[in-house]
């Protein structure tokens, strides 16, 4: 991981010769090869402090896609919660184990899309504008699955690039 000049920390992105299969398993050589982003720090219940469970994540691409990949370590996998299967239900977000990220294509830390999965593979999807206001009657083109090991829950995604407005500029930074 690198940082901008601001200090922020960036990522930068692998290309893969070959779509990935999209089954949530995360047992192709990719993940083995490149190593996850970890490190991550709570949001809830403590704002700022370092995560209690570790969680890994990759970000790829290829032509046609954008691909999130996730472990989620969880050290009490008998209570963990998901109930929702419906899609762009807000009950996903009542009480569900989730993982969320934001796209920000256009690097302007104001508008972004916003993608949320639980570990049966409910999901969700929304635009954001004016760092605040939901749009959910977007419908982007995009895949999700989920899986489960011994000590937590796994995913993978794919988001087509046609259903993402960004810049043309061969350098993409988002």
């Amino acid at each position: 991981n690198s940082r901008d000049h601001e200090g922020r920390p960036t990522v930068g992105l692998v290309r893969v010769a070959e779509a990935l299969r999209i089954d949530g398993m995360l047992d192709e050589m990719h993940y083995e090869r490149v190593p996850a982003m970890s490190g991550f720090i709570q949001i809830d219940p403590v704002p700022g402090a370092i995560a209690t469970e570790q969680t890994e994540v990759w970000l790829s691409f290829d032509d046609d896609n954008v691909y999130v990949s996730a472990r989620m370590h969880d050290s009490d996998m008998a209570h963990l919660v998901a109930t929702e299967m419906r899609r762009d239900s807000s009950v996903i977000f009542q009480g569900n184990d989730i993982i969320s990220f934001m796209l920000d294509p256009f690097y302007d830390r104001r508008n972004g899309l916003v993608f949320t999965i639980n570990p049966i593979a409910g999901r969700s999807h929304s635009q954001v504008t004016n760092e605040r206001q939901f749009i959910q009657d977007w419908y982007p083109v995009w895949s999700v699955k989920t899986a489960r090991f011994e000590g937590g829950w796994t995913m993978e995604a794919a988001i087509a690039f046609k259903s993402i407005r960004y810049s043309t500029s061969t350098d993409q930074v988002w």
